[in-house]
C-alpha cells in the first residue's frame, strides 16, 4: 500500500517519472542576422559624404603683379574599409550674375586609405584682370571613393570658408569660398 501511495505521489508530482507526456512550446526569439556587408559599405559612404570632415575651400589667395594664384583645397574621410580616396577640383568664376566654369580642372588621388582624414590640393594661375577690375573665382571638388574599379561613393562641395587645419594656405589661416583677384 504505502508503495502504491508513493508512486500515486510520483506520478503527480514528477509526471515523467510515470511515463506522462508534457508538451513544451519553444519561445526563442528568431535569430537576427545582422547587415551584409554592402549594407555596412553603404552606411559607412553615406556618413562620410555627409561628414563635417569633407570640405572644400580655398586656401590660396594671391594677387601680386604677375602672380595671381587661387588653391583649391579639400579634405575627406575615409569609409573604415580600404577604398581609393579621390578628388576633381575645378575652378569657376563671376560673370556678374553666375558663377561660370572656367574649364579649369585637375584630378587629385590622395592613394588609399583606410582610416582618418585626407587633404589635397591644387594651386591654379591665372591672367591678372583688366586693369581696375576684379575678378572673383570659387571651386568645386567633386570627391570620390573607390573599391577595386567600382566606385561606392561620390558627392560635389562648392568651396566654403572658416574650416580649421587647412594645409598650405597663403595667406596663413586663410580659408575662404571665394577669392577675388585684382
Amino acid at each position: 500500500m504505502l508503495l502504491t501511495l508513493v508512486a500515486a505521489v510520483a506520478a503527480i508530482s514528477f509526471p515523467g517519472l510515470a511515463g506522462a507526456t508534457t508538451h513544451t512550446t519553444s519561445r526563442r526569439t528568431p535569430h537576427k542576422k545582422g547587415p551584409t556587408a554592402q549594407q555596412k559599405l553603404a552606411a559607412e559612404v553615406t556618413a562620410a559624404e555627409r561628414s563635417p570632415d569633407l570640405w572644400a575651400t580655398v586656401n590660396v589667395c594671391t594677387s601680386a603683379p604677375g602672380d595671381d594664384m587661387v588653391g583649391i583645397r579639400g579634405q575627406m574621410p575615409s569609409l573604415g574599409v580600404t577604398a581609393t580616396l579621390s578628388m576633381d577640383i575645378s575652378v569657376s568664376y563671376w560673370n556678374g550674375s553666375a558663377f561660370v566654369p572656367d574649364n579649369v580642372s585637375q584630378a587629385v588621388t590622395l592613394g588609399k586609405g583606410t582610416h582618418g582624414i585626407h587633404q589635397g590640393g591644387v594651386n591654379f594661375p591665372f591672367a591678372p584682370p583688366a586693369t581696375g577690375s576684379t575678378f572673383l573665382v570659387r571651386g568645386t571638388i567633386t570627391f570620390e571613393w573607390t573599391i577595386g574599379t567600382k566606385v561606392v561613393g561620390k558627392v560635389t562641395h562648392n568651396t566654403g570658408h572658416g574650416y580649421a587645419n587647412v594645409a598650405f594656405t597663403n595667406p596663413p589661416g586663410y580659408s575662404s569660398g571665394t577669392c577675388t583677384l585684382s
